[in-house]
């Protein structure tokens, strides 16, 4: 799908969701507050997560109009506050630093990055001790939860070992509509019946060839990113580089991804942002345009 989507279109792909964040205004909660019940927080805390990223992204570039600038900031403040509100600290982790490495990135093609990559070092661990030191351990700021990470922690530790447990189980898995039979973690009144882990589920469900896929689809992007980044428009190139660092990081908490399919649909298309701009792909889709 992203292959069809011409050049010129990819800033309004980018930008014209940002616009979802307007009606959620008039329905925000306390936290941890979930705009669709039937889904959970973590689920719109993702989607939200990727609207801020190119919101940040528009903030950053300097030839623009006031009236730009300030549509971009009113942007960043609007999806930063809902993302807030959800309570979700994979969402909003994971963003922070997806924007920092990209960040990074591009003040090193400057050959400025150390003493950049130093700072944000010394800030986060900064804000990280403040949390815990001015802060009580039930504050709304993120930081570790007990509870919460003790049952990631029991999930993960089934998950893992399902393909050691028998049969050909290394090789292909326990297949994925069968998870729930082999890990039902009881939990403090709950069964945890996922792992908060993509990468444990697509190990438990897949085994090692479904790890060799998931590997071979972030070899192609990363390859692909290398030969198209160039020529990239910059607002094009951080949004969509940052998306893909941004799903790769929330891959490592939980399964927002793959729990709706709105939030995989999105996801597959700003990762495949940078096929959209392979020589091939444009000829197609300009053939396309066409026809």
């Amino acid at each position: 799908a992203a292959t069809t989507v011409a050049h010129q279109r990819w800033t309004a792909v980018l930008r014209l969701p940002l616009l979802a964040g307007v009606p959620l205004l008039a329905v925000v909660g306390a936290k941890p507050w979930a705009p669709n019940p039937a889904v959970g927080s973590n689920q719109a805390a993702y989607l939200l997560g990727l609207l801020l990223l190119p919101a940040v992204v528009w903030l950053w570039q300097r030839q623009q109009r006031w009236w730009q600038r300030l549509t971009a900031l009113a942007a960043v403040l609007l999806s930063f506050g809902l993302l807030w509100q959800t309570g979700s600290r994979a969402a909003l982790i994971s963003a922070g630093v997806a924007l920092a490495v990209v960040w990074l990135r591009e003040r090193a093609r400057r050959g400025r990055w150390w003493p950049d990559l130093v700072r944000l070092l010394l800030l986060g661990g900064g804000m990280y001790l403040l949390r815990w030191l001015v802060f009580s351990t039930n504050s709304s700021l993120p930081g570790l939860k007990s509870g919460s990470d003790l049952g990631r922690l029991l999930t993960a530790e089934c998950f893992g070992g399902l393909p050691f447990t028998g049969n050909n189980r290394l090789l292909y898995g326990v297949g994925f509509e069968r998870l729930q039979e082999f890990c039902q973690v009881p939990f403090q009144g709950l069964t945890l019946q996922h792992a908060h882990n993509l990468y444990l589920q697509i190990w438990a469900a897949s085994g090692l060839l479904g790890m060799l896929a998931l590997g071979l689809v972030l070899v192609l992007l990363i390859r692909t990113w290398l030969t198209v980044e160039l020529s990239m428009p910059l607002m094009l190139r951080c949004s969509g580089q940052a998306a893909l660092i941004y799903c790769i990081l929330q891959g490592c908490f939980d399964l927002s991804v793959v729990h709706w399919p709105i939030t995989l649909a999105f996801s597959a298309l700003l990762m495949g942002m940078p096929l959209a701009f392979l020589p091939a792909s444009t000829t197609s889709a300009q053939g396309a345009d066409r026809r």
